[in-house]
């Protein structure tokens, strides 16, 4: 699956990204602070299921 880069915040030895997913939809990753993505780049994801946390709308 691919998302877009819409926004990086530095967290430390984190950076908490917002993605907008190919159906339009946000979400929001967190990765180590050494995979550095580009705001408007096009970057590979999947889903850590061990790692899930999903709050309703």
């Amino acid at each position: 699956m691919t998302a877009e880069v819409l926004r990086r915040d530095f967290r430390g030895a984190n950076i908490l990204y917002t993605l907008r997913l190919d159906s339009g939809h946000p979400v929001q990753a967190l990765a180590p602070s050494h995979c550095s993505h580009a705001g408007g780049e096009r970057i590979g994801i999947r889903a850590d299921v061990r790692h899930l946390v999903i709050f309703a709308d």
